[in-house]
């Protein structure tokens, strides 16, 4: 009994699906790539989370794959997706090679190819999670016109932008003033060269990179969409607000975030001992500070 017990448990793991399967989608001539965990595929099931990453990441950070592992054991679908970032059927860290061709609206554009894509496989029930930038971009996407089927966000140490700090920021990373790159970028965008390459570049993490005007002026140029504490009331879902203590990438999320509660429908969460990338136990709070939020809205 036991011999034939232990044969049929394991049976059952050797069926499970594996950790993620990849799925592909063709968006404006590029090619798109996200993980999909906790279902066989898309069309198996009718709720699903859709996960963005930060700044030059990818699906097969640490951070992500956790998550997707920790909520694919509570029963929750989720699909991690690769913005592009210029670079067709990306994989892996978003290199400072090829040169910057792409702009937060084509990344909220590609959000919303995978949002009509899982819709198209019967998913009518939809949440979004984004980490750093990719929270953002995600509060971007719901402070607009989300889709129907969209029912919230979670926002895990969602971007801030202060146009001081940035410039700061910029020279002590680079040792080089942002306004130098930045009115140059103004100044050709005027001229009407907005596709224009800016050739070794401080970008992002990049000390220089080939970059176009248009892509520089998208992270770097002052939008006001970049901060997300000031969008957020805008949001038209409920959004899940998760803030680490120990955050030093964006450590002025807290306080700025702490009048945020009452307004619209946004609850707050701070997690105690998090770093950005909510590192080690934190991620587990996640985990579960997720599950509860998609429980009550009823996702």
């Amino acid at each position: 009994m036991r011999i034939a017990a232990s044969l049929a448990l394991l049976l059952c793991l050797v069926s499970l699906p594996a950790f993620g399967e990849e799925v592909r989608i063709e968006h404006d001539g590029t090619t798109l790539n996200g993980n999909l965990a906790g279902a066989e595929s898309a069309a198996d099931t009718d709720k699903l989370l859709l996960i963005v990453h930060g700044t030059r990441g990818h699906f097969g950070m640490d951070l992500i794959q956790n998550l997707q592992t920790g909520l694919a054991k509570r029963g929750i679908a989720s699909l991690a997706v690769n913005l592009s970032l210029g670079v067709d059927d990306r994989h892996g860290k978003r290199e400072c090679e090829p040169g910057h061709d792409y702009t937060n609206a084509e990344a909220l554009a590609e959000i919303g190819a995978w949002i009509d894509w899982t819709q198209e496989q019967g998913v009518d029930r939809l949440a979004l999670l984004g980490h750093s930038r990719g929270g953002n971009q995600v509060a971007r996407y719901i402070a607009d016109e989300p889709a129907e089927a969209v029912r919230g966000a979670v926002l895990l140490a969602p971007a801030t932008w202060d146009e001081k700090a940035a410039a700061a920021a910029y020279e002590e990373r680079f040792d080089t003033p942002l306004e130098t790159p930045l009115s140059r970028a103004r100044a050709m965008a005027e001229e009407g060269h907005e596709d224009a390459w800016m050739e070794d570049v401080p970008f992002l993490y990049c000390p220089d990179a080939r970059v176009k005007v248009a892509s520089f002026l998208s992270y770097y140029g002052g939008d006001e969409a970049l901060d997300t504490p000031s969008i957020l009331p805008e949001a038209k879902r409920p959004v899940k607000l998760m803030v680490g203590t120990e955050d030093e990438n964006v450590p002025d999320l807290r306080e700025r975030t702490e009048k945020l509660r009452g307004e619209a429908d946004i609850t707050r969460r701070v997690i105690q001992g998090a770093d950005h990338f909510f590192e080690d136990e934190p991620t587990e709070q996640v985990v579960v500070q997720t599950a509860e939020f998609l429980y009550r809205i009823g996702w």
